[in-house]
């Protein structure tokens, strides 16, 4: 398997793994995400900003030769963030309906789940990082 198929295969395993926690969320109403919290390290993060930035720094260490495709997709992921939580697009109606489940405080509208340019970010430095641990290793 080439590398650009195992980062679609990892990366589609990340992407439906948060589906499938946020359908937990719709299910348990009682439930508090505990990513959606700030956090001290900077301003802007909070859990799922700090996910980002892990999961990118371990594909940049695997895969420090595909920095152009793993960032597209990333960019990909963040459109399809920003569609469900701000279009009426039929194709999103499922996750839309995830998204506005057990809304926190957390929030855009009436969706905790939203693209956020700061994940851009981090998922680029944290790409860097995993390069840069990988050399450091080597």
């Amino acid at each position: 398997m080439d590398d650009k198929t195992k980062i679609l295969v990892s990366t589609s395993l990340v992407g439906f793994g948060i589906i499938s926690y946020s359908k937990y969320r719709c299910k348990n109403p009682n439930f508090t995400d505990p990513l959606t919290r700030g956090s001290s390290i900077c301003s802007f993060c909070d859990g799922w900003s700090i996910s980002h930035f892990l999961f990118y720094m371990l594909l940049g260490y695997k895969f420090p030769k595909e920095l152009v495709f793993t960032m597209i997709l990333g960019i990909m992921w963040e459109g399809v963030e920003w569609a469900t939580s701000r279009t009426n697009w039929k194709i999103l109606s499922s996750m839309r309906g995830v998204s506005q489940c057990n809304v926190g405080t957390d929030t855009i509208g009436d969706h905790w789940f939203y693209a956020k340019f700061s994940d851009l970010i981090l998922n680029f430095l944290g790409f860097m990082i995993g390069i840069k641990l990988k050399t450091f290793r080597h």
